[in-house]
């Protein structure tokens, strides 16, 4: 059970980064459901505040670099694509709840939308970065 206090802040209160885990497609997104009392994913659409919900697909980060158990859904979803990796902010008002996880506190946090700040696509290169003829650490 979730406690549910009426707590309502600006997306400038959140200090710390939001990453994108995996890549947002606009064309796939879909409303975030209610669970039944067993755990299993109902049919009913989860409303906070009345409002339908979309889940984005992020870790947090605080100002100490520390990942956070932060669960982020927003009333207005993501409507251009975003990639995977790609450091975004909350935007508008949020609506924090914690909740209890394993012996520890975690967060629910619902914002108005995301904005994309930095996108990360920078492809991982397979190969070593130094250039041939030069020496590295294994050669000595």
């Amino acid at each position: 059970m979730s406690f549910s206090p009426n707590l309502a802040m600006n997306a400038t209160d959140i200090v710390g980064a939001f990453q994108t885990t995996r890549g947002i497609d606009p064309s796939t997104i879909r409303q975030k459901m209610e669970y039944d009392d067993a755990g299993r994913v109902t049919t009913t659409p989860k409303l906070v505040n009345g409002r339908p919900v979309f889940q984005i697909p992020c870790q947090f980060l605080d100002e100490y670099g520390v990942d956070n158990n932060v669960s982020l859904s927003v009333f207005t979803a993501p409507t251009t694509p975003i990639p995977p990796l790609s450091r975004i902010q909350l935007v508008g008002s949020i609506h924090p709840v914690p909740w209890v996880k394993n012996g520890r506190i975690a967060w629910s946090i619902t914002a108005d939308a995301v904005r994309v700040v930095q996108i990360d696509t920078a492809p991982f290169s397979s190969t070593p970065s130094f250039t041939a003829g030069e020496e590295d650490d294994d050669d000595r």
